[in-house]
């Protein structure tokens, strides 16, 4: 391990620790997320920032069904920062508010019906994940996947980065 700041040409100070920590569970909630409550950052849970973590992403999927376009830009501006950013492997990146209601709407129209089914919900340290699946107007559930984001001191989403897997789940 001392050898590695040399062979980088760098100084000994790498990293500084509460990012290494934050890396080192962002590494460990994509490769384990379905275990992630039994790694070391899920220790770092406390019950107030579990519930409000619930309760935001509770909000966010359920925005994602809501048809009302009055009570979904309410909602929206309830849990999602001004500034905040959604982006996906589609490729979408949108920032704001409105951008993240746009986006909504064309989820909508592309698949009328369908909600978002959110559970697993794991939070420390102002970030959060999740996993999610995506069921269709008839029950049936057509993609899956784990979204990670970041809460602000105000109770709000700053940022989600979905990953989600194209096939159909499995019967």
């Amino acid at each position: 391990r001392r050898d590695l700041p040399q062979a980088l040409g760098t100084s000994h100070n790498l990293v500084h620790p509460e990012t290494a920590m934050r890396a080192l569970c962002f590494a460990l909630a994509i490769s384990w997320v379905t275990a992630w409550p039994h790694s070391a950052c899920a220790q770092s849970n406390s019950a107030p920032e579990l519930s409000l973590a619930k309760s935001v992403v509770s909000r966010y999927c359920n925005a994602w069904s809501e048809a009302d376009p009055t009570k979904r830009e309410i909602a929206v501006a309830e849990f999602w920062a001004e500034r905040g950013e959604y982006l996906d492997s589609q490729p979408v990146h949108v920032t704001g508010r409105e951008a993240l209601v746009a986006e909504i709407v064309k989820f909508q129209q592309h698949f009328p019906g369908a909600h978002f089914r959110c559970d697993a919900v794991r939070a420390h340290h102002g970030f959060v994940g999740y996993t999610w699946a995506m069921v269709m107007a008839d029950g049936a559930e057509r993609f899956r996947g784990m979204d990670f984001g970041e809460i602000d001191p105000a109770g709000r989403l700053v940022r989600i980065v979905s990953y989600f897997d194209m096939q159909q789940p499995s019967q």
